[in-house]
């Protein structure tokens, strides 16, 4: 009887365990669901307004796309949320049949154990029955007997009651695991509604834009040339950086009579600048190694926003031979959102370029951080920022505000991506 006892117990502890993973891995989906439920939230907020150009229709094209992909993440993580209940409930509901058979046979054996005492009181009491001993050692066994009889009852007692508030509690449980997962059942059918919903405005917003072709395929091609000059503003920001730091250099090695070091020839129209990293000043070097440092941990530059497009080239298989060419990543937001560095550094540049309205474009040691689309900009060439610190707020343009943003080390263009804290 003690064994069986403490297999019981030993179940009941291995199943608390089993619970504690389940519970941690549905917390983890729980709190994933709720990301997901928001970024979609954020998005149809952006998609509220009515769009009618071919340029906020190209946008919200990105924007349904990115949305598809949300609604489809979210479907399959409340499938994998299910799977897990699903278990939890199974598991749970072995533990309480297995209980239910413990409780049954401790019960009966503890009735036989009352039965037993009550015929040993009504024969003779436990007085008479250890004086009438044949001797003191006798007598002390019989005690001994005794005592671990009414011991052994107690622990009888101790584990029904154990198991019937282990019952109660696991019901308790039951019960609510299977009210979350039929209201996840009922927000699992209500987002499979939704994804239909979005593959049908997709679809909608392809058939518009096929329709103007050759208005969409200038569009494109207007926006590749404000890239272009974009690009020379960004390159001439940096050989110009990269220019001064070998003037400096030549400079030291001049006055140490060391050989002298190449310079940059910089043509108003033309850059020319070759790939040799040169040595910082300390101050630049501890900047970029900080920066560098926070890969992946770069906080966002607004508060609100979804990536509707990537870095490198751009297109559809909806719309065959739309192609465009990214050295940046967009970011669609809501209107007069504010704009804030990710990082400490100085400004380098505040110009304004067509098709991206005004340009900041930020240093921090061999790493620059651009901005584009921008309404009104805080800042001015030479002012110091720190993270977080307002520069600036996105253009609306067409009802469709994105920013516009790029990181650089040196003449190296990285994917922004790669650098912003996931969301």
């Amino acid at each position: 009887m003690r064994e069986y006892i403490i297999k019981s117990l030993l179940f009941s502890l291995f199943f608390v365990f089993n619970t504690l993973a389940f519970s941690q891995d549905k917390d983890r989906l729980e709190n994933q669901r709720e990301q997901l439920l928001q970024q979609i939230a954020e998005t149809n907020q952006m998609l509220s307004e009515n769009k009618t150009t071919t340029s906020s229709k190209l946008s919200d094209l990105k924007l349904l796309k990115t949305k598809l992909k949300k609604v489809n993440q979210l479907v399959e993580s409340m499938q994998v949320e299910m799977n897990v209940l699903n278990t939890q409930i199974e598991k749970k509901q072995e533990s309480i049949t297995r209980q239910e058979d413990n409780l049954e046979v401790l019960r009966t054996n503890y009735s036989k154990s009352l039965v037993n005492a009550y015929k040993r009181k009504s024969s003779m009491s436990e007085m008479v029955f250890v004086l009438s001993s044949s001797s003191f050692n006798a007598a002390f066994r019989r005690m001994n007997y005794l005592r671990k009889l009414n011991q052994h009852r107690n622990r009888q007692a101790e584990s029904i009651k154990l198991i019937i508030n282990n019952l109660e509690t696991d019901k308790q449980e039951l019960i609510e695991s299977k009210d979350k997962k039929n209201k996840l059942l009922v927000e699992q059918s209500r987002q499979q509604q939704s994804l239909e919903a979005v593959r049908r405005d997709l679809a909608g917003t392809i058939a518009e834009l096929k329709e103007q072709g050759d208005e969409l395929n200038q569009l494109l091609t207007r926006q590749q040339e404000e890239e272009q000059r974009l690009q020379a503003a960004i390159q001439a920001v940096i050989a110009k950086e990269i220019a001064a730091k070998r003037a400096e250099e030549r400079k030291k090695a001049e006055e140490s009579n060391s050989e002298s070091v190449e310079s940059v020839t910089i043509k108003e129209d033309e850059v020319k600048v070759d790939n040799t990293v040169y040595d910082d000043a300390p101050s630049t070097a501890r900047l970029s190694n900080s920066f560098a440092s926070n890969k992946g941990k770069l906080p966002w530059p607004l508060d609100q926003g979804v990536i509707t497009s990537s870095l490198g080239e751009y297109g559809t298989n909806d719309l065959p031979g739309i192609k465009k060419e990214r050295d940046g990543i967009d970011i669609r937001t809501n209107n007069n959102s504010m704009v804030k560095s990710v990082f400490s550094g100085q400004v380098r540049s505040v110009t304004t370029i067509p098709g991206f309205n005004k340009v900041v474009i930020i240093s921090h040691g061999d790493y620059y951080t651009v901005y584009g689309n921008l309404e009104s900009v805080f800042v001015a060439a030479g002012d110091d920022v720190t993270t977080g610190d307002q520069i600036g707020i996105v253009e609306n343009k067409e009802g469709v505000s994105e920013l516009h943003l790029q990181i650089w080390k040196l003449q190296q263009r990285l994917n922004p991506s790669d650098w912003l804290t996931r969301k």
